[in-house]
């Protein structure tokens, strides 16, 4: 029997491999005679550089770069292909859990630190970057990241906008003059996380804006100024990307990397597929599971395991399909319709959420173990 274990990380309790790691410890109680395959996944978010580089010839080198909140925090570029490669994780600079949720604030939370992470990686003489764009606290459309990169946003008075005082509703222009053209001479790949567009009921704000710490009455105001931000943009840019799929990625940084660095986006999973080689791999697997901290009603617009199900299901139909995930939320029936088949929730027992998060990973253990016996008497 071939089993592929291939989950995302439970965000803030354990990471991709150690998650993986619990569920093959439970398999091995009943099924000690398998063949396991390891694949910590990402699907653009947090844990896509650590997941991109596992067991890849390469290197990491530490960076400092502001986080969501315009503090000093330690940040990590990955290079891989021979130094041709950079990969970019949004979330090591203003990533959402770097963030105590008392202060999550998406009208002032910044992604300058990602501007500081891509001007690192430009200054490495690489060919190409990849840029993992999901899981950020930030809703500010890349506005941040682009005056790190020498941008100089113009407000309705004519003044220049300090970098640690953004708002996108006061944006009048946008000048290039200094932004750092060497960007152009670089293969960009945006590994997006989602696929909503930047504006509307399903696009950055209304959709994410609200676990970034946006309340009902703040949510207009985002909103508009994230139109405000496209409306600028496109008229200097010339280009309309405000309704791509992924545009509303990273609080809008998808949006950006789109119209102002070429890049070209793709969803974080396929990038993943393509880089993990897991086509091959599940062309002849039994079982292949996967998961995430929660799975819900936002894991069908791109999250990690739903894309890696669905991808699966179409090179091997017959492949027996699993998630495991922290939670578990409502209306999950698209879920089944689209290739899982079945779902299990890891919370064994009611408690305080760090009673729970202490015992993550012996209760993953747990529930694989009890899958796997139910599947022995098949």
């Amino acid at each position: 029997m071939k089993i592929i274990i291939a989950p995302d990380s439970f965000k803030s309790t354990l990471s991709a491999l150690k998650v993986a790691s619990a569920i093959k410890e439970g398999f091995l109680e009943i099924f000690n005679d398998a063949t396991y395959i390891l694949i910590p996944i990402a699907d653009g978010g947090e844990g896509t550089l650590n997941s991109l580089m596992y067991n890849q010839d390469g290197k990491i080198i530490e960076v400092r770069v502001k986080n969501a909140l315009l503090e000093d925090t330690k940040a990590y570029i990955g290079i891989t292909d021979e130094g041709k490669t950079a990969i970019v994780e949004s979330a090591l600079a203003c990533g959402i859990e770097q963030i105590p949720p008392k202060n999550l604030n998406p009208l002032k939370a910044s992604s300058y630190g990602v501007g500081q992470l891509i001007k690192n990686a430009l200054q490495l003489h690489v060919k190409k970057i990849i840029i993992g764009v999901g899981s950020t606290a930030t809703n500010d459309c890349g506005a941040g990241m682009l005056i790190a990169l020498g941008a100089k946003l113009i407000n309705k008075s004519g003044q220049e906008m300090n970098y640690k005082n953004i708002d996108l509703n006061e944006i009048a222009s946008i000048d290039l003059t200094h932004f750092d053209k060497s960007i152009y001479d670089k293969e960009i790949i945006v590994a997006s996380d989602v696929n909503n567009p930047l504006l509307g009921l399903n696009g950055a704000t209304y959709t994410y804006g609200p676990q970034k710490g946006a309340t009902q009455d703040i949510l207009p105001i985002l909103e508009k100024g994230m139109k405000n931000f496209s409306t600028v943009s496109n008229n200097l840019m010339h280009k309309s990307y405000q309704n791509h799929p992924g545009s509303g990625s990273g609080g809008g940084l998808g949006f950006s990397l789109l119209t102002y660095f070429n890049a070209t986006i793709m969803s974080g999973i396929g990038l993943m597929i393509q880089a993990k080689n897991i086509e091959t791999l599940v062309y002849d697997a039994d079982i292949l599971i996967t998961g995430e901290g929660k799975i819900d009603e936002q894991t069908i617009f791109g999250k990690g395991p739903y894309g890696l199900v669905r991808h699966a299901k179409l090179i091997n139909p017959k492949i027996l399909t699993i998630g495991i995930s922290g939670s578990l939320g409502n209306n999950l029936n698209e879920l089944y319709n689209d290739g899982f088949d079945a779902v299990f929730n890891t919370i064994l027992t009611p408690g305080k959420l760090e009673e729970i998060s202490e015992n993550t990973y012996q209760n993953i253990k747990i529930v694989s173990s009890n899958i796997a016996r139910l599947l022995k008497v098949r």
